[in-house]
């Protein structure tokens, strides 16, 4: 039975589905990327991540948001970046409540060496296959993958949320 609610839609979003599936399975595994390390992909997006914003010097919750991960999560991958040598953490001066990251030169330089690797195995493969897209449409693409990773408003059916009642224990030494 083809899943008719999904419209037009129903390829890309299989597709969609088919990526997020492989990519949480390696998410986290450490791999040699074309790096000296074996380092993870969301280890080295925290680095790129840091690297295409370090002008604005944000600190470490306004990143985690950025990235779509909690604070916990970021503020592990940071710390295990940190000693691993790819970046380091400073505070404003008058403000020890807010750390800046930065990435080390060495950072910088694993982070190229990913970048060229990827860029030979991926993104000509991506580049191939968007070539049959107008440049003007692409905008629209990323509006659509925008629209596939941002979480749902579960306020937004107007159901209101109620306690489940649960039945009292009869013999309440039971175990």
């Amino acid at each position: 039975m083809k899943l008719e609610w999904m419209g037009e839609y129903r390829d890309i979003i299989e597709k969609l589905i088919r990526f997020s599936n492989g990519y949480s399975s390696v998410l986290h595994k450490k791999q040699y990327l074309g790096t000296d390390i074996a380092i993870s992909f969301a280890q080295i997006q925290v680095v790129e991540y840091i690297l295409e914003n370090e002008s604005y010097m944000q600190n470490m919750s306004k990143i985690a948001y950025r990235l779509g991960i909690s604070y916990s999560t970021f503020s592990k991958l940071a710390n295990t970046l940190v000693e691993m040598g790819l970046l380091q953490k400073f505070n404003i001066s008058g403000n020890r409540k807010d750390i800046i990251i930065q990435a080390t030169d060495y950072g910088k330089d694993q982070y190229i060496k990913y970048s060229r690797f990827m860029s030979e195995i991926w993104i000509k493969r991506i580049s191939q296959a968007g070539d049959a897209i107008p440049k003007e449409y692409l905008p629209h693409v990323v509006e659509i993958l925008d629209a596939a990773s941002t979480r749902p408003d579960a306020g937004s059916s107007g159901k209101k949320l109620v306690p489940v009642k649960t039945a009292a224990k009869k013999n309440p030494n039971a175990i």
